[in-house]
């Protein structure tokens, strides 16, 4: 998980949902 994207609480696997 990207730093930026973990401090927005967003992870890169839950952008396919």
């Amino acid at each position: 998980m990207w730093p930026v994207l973990a401090e927005l609480g967003f992870s890169p696997e839950r952008k396919v949902e």
